[in-house]
């Protein structure tokens, strides 16, 4: 009976994360290192984007790659990031700081400048250090596909030179 008991407890146990993680809308994980994008010779038309997985020094930055899609790479590689990690992706211990269900509202070109909108999610919750990574996966994401464009982050159409609430200075452009 003994047995029974402590297998089910071990079922229960391990069923707490996957249950934790469902009813959060982000991973948060801090610190850590960079490493480089991975290459992928038998795909040039990929690219990768920016996830975060936890170390033992807290959190590196990780790229994923993503096969290319047909029309805007920089587009196709925000909305990317914004899906988040796979399941696949996830059970490795992948995740995202860019909360679940920010959106691309619009990119706006002129000249050589790209607004992004998202969507305010982006901006909201989870403090200085996961608004600082989260600014980070953008980035590292955006920088390869956009070429010489400058990429500016715009919020419900705001362009954003302060983080709410944390007062953290952003950098414009975000790919320079």
């Amino acid at each position: 009976m003994r047995f029974v008991q402590k297998i089910t407890a071990l079922v229960v146990l391990s069923m707490v994360p996957l249950a934790i993680s469902s009813c959060t809308q982000r991973t948060i994980l801090h610190g850590g290192k960079v490493h480089a994008p991975a290459k992928n010779s038998n795909n040039s038309s990929a690219y990768a984007v920016w996830l975060v997985q936890a170390n033992d020094e807290g959190m590196k930055m990780v790229p994923v790659r993503r096969p290319s899609r047909p029309g805007d790479k920089l587009k196709s590689g925000v909305e990317a990031l914004l899906a988040g990690p796979s399941v696949e992706e996830l059970k490795k211990g992948l995740g995202s700081e860019i909360p679940r269900g920010t959106v691309l509202i619009g990119m706006n070109r002129k000249g050589n400048n790209v607004e992004l909108n998202l969507s305010k999610r982006f901006a909201l919750g989870g403090g200085a250090s996961s608004f600082e990574t989260r600014l980070l996966q953008l980035s590292r994401t955006v920088t390869p596909l956009a070429g010489r464009e400058n990429v500016y982050l715009c919020v419900e159409g705001e362009r954003l030179n302060m983080s709410p609430g944390e007062g953290i200075e952003i950098k414009q452009p975000i790919n320079r």
